[in-house]
């Protein structure tokens, strides 16, 4: 089974309190990326044409509790999904 989200719209500005305003920032919800703390970096399942998924390695920037910032990796209309089959899933910092 898997859960799809388009990137599509996730584009937007992010105020950061008393600091400055980004511009065309890429937030993605925290539960579509796996950290692998042992090579200290950042994937997402990313839906090919085909309908398979492909592991993407993202850098993170900005991150939060409940979403994060994508540097790169990822481009916005990029859909993305939670494979729950697999046994590699888990919660971002979990």
């Amino acid at each position: 089974m898997k859960i799809q989200s388009s990137l599509r719209g996730l584009y937007r500005y992010k105020r950061l309190p008393g600091i400055f305003l980004k511009r065309d920032v890429l937030i993605v919800p925290n539960l579509y990326i796996r950290l692998d703390r042992e090579l200290d970096k950042a994937f997402v399942n990313s839906v090919q044409p085909d309908g398979k998924l492909a592991e993407v390695e993202v850098k993170l920037g900005l991150q939060g509790q409940d979403s994060s910032e994508i540097v790169s990796g990822l481009n916005p209309g990029d859909v993305i999904a939670v494979d729950l089959s697999s046994d590699r899933i888990s919660i971002f910092g979990g």
